[in-house]
């Protein structure tokens, strides 16, 4: 574990120093580890890296605009070449079987709620089929959903300027509460509570988003 921390605070700060070289502007850009603070001191070893310690997971966070700002040494071949030998490092990429690995693609793809039937359709088959293809690989579609919204819900969470509603609205609950319930059980913490453990201190909360659901308040539950 301690050679993991050492590995991951490394290559974290070794692209936020890449960033800071390449913009104009890279203070808001955060080293976020889920390990905490090395009693060594790691904040005087790095003085300046913007670190925040015990986080839900390993991350570092660069804002949008950070992303868009112009780089200081453009170089579209570079550019090109980086972008092809990506690609190919996602096509090698292992640990889960093929068709597993496609249908947690299609998840994780932000393109909006993804059903059992929708998912199926994007392969042209039948919910069934997917069923079986799944439980072949040893996983089930509801296993993978409930991976993707967790993943996603931690990490809208995290995001300041987005409210708890909206963050539930976001991975298609139409209640705040089914996504209350839902979270702590995968969590064992409300999101809510959740969001404060790991909230940087001095930081106000977003407010809560008050709206009414279409068609009244008779529709709720988990997607999918």
């Amino acid at each position: 574990p301690d050679l993991d921390c050492l590995a991951v605070t490394y290559c974290g700060l070794a692209l936020m120093r890449l960033v800071d070289r390449l913009v104009d502007d890279a203070s808001e850009v955060t080293m976020h580890s889920r390990w905490p603070e090395p009693s060594s001191g790691a904040r005087e070893a790095w003085p300046g890296a913007r670190l925040i310690f015990n986080a839900p997971l390993s991350y570092v966070h660069i804002p949008e605009r950070t992303l868009h700002a112009a780089c200081r040494f453009p170089d579209p071949v570079a550019y090109d070449v980086a972008v092809t030998s990506l690609h190919q490092a996602l096509e090698r990429q292992a640990g889960s079987p093929e068709f597993t690995r496609r249908v947690r693609a299609l998840l994780e793809d932000g393109s909006g709620v993804r059903t059992l039937q929708s998912v199926a359709n994007e392969f042209s088959i039948s919910s069934s089929t997917l069923k079986r293809r799944l439980a072949a690989e040893g996983t089930s579609f509801r296993e993978l959903l409930q991976e993707s919204l967790l993943d996603r819900a931690r990490i809208r969470l995290l995001d300041r300027s987005t409210s708890v509603s909206e963050v539930a609205a976001e991975l298609g609950y139409s209640d705040l509460t089914n996504f209350s319930h839902a979270f702590k059980g995968w969590t064992g913490s409300s999101p809510s509570h959740f969001r404060r453990a790991h909230q940087p201190p001095g930081v106000p909360l977003p407010q809560p988003l008050r709206r009414t659901a279409p068609g009244g308040s008779g529709s709720s539950g988990a997607p999918g």
